[in-house]
């Protein structure tokens, strides 16, 4: 084979392993962007279920499930009086009016 022959036969498979170089680069950059997205849907659903554990222990002692449904549904036990406590108003001048 002439030294030519060869030249061209090298440019060749170099422009074809160079394109194929690019072609995987990219695939890695957007694998890499999936992989982000995924990772953080993870971390906040694995913080949900976190929470979610920590309110099934909290709710699992009968004392804690009873003041939770007294306080969601506003129940009111035989002979329990329920205060309601309302914040006061404040201007922007950080004084309060009374009325």
């Amino acid at each position: 084979m002439s030294r030519r022959a060869l030249i061209a036969i090298f440019t060749v498979l170099m422009l074809f392993l160079g394109a194929e170089l690019i072609s995987l680069w990219r695939q890695k950059s957007a694998l890499e962007e999936q992989y982000g997205e995924v990772k953080a849907k993870f971390d906040i659903t694995q913080n949900e279920r976190d929470q979610l554990k920590a309110d099934l222990l909290y709710l699992s002692n009968p004392v804690n499930l009873g003041k939770e449904l007294r306080d969601r549904l506003h129940y009111q036990a035989p002979g329990e009086k329920v205060m309601i406590l309302v914040p006061r108003e404040s201007s922007s001048t950080g004084s309060t009016s009374t009325n």
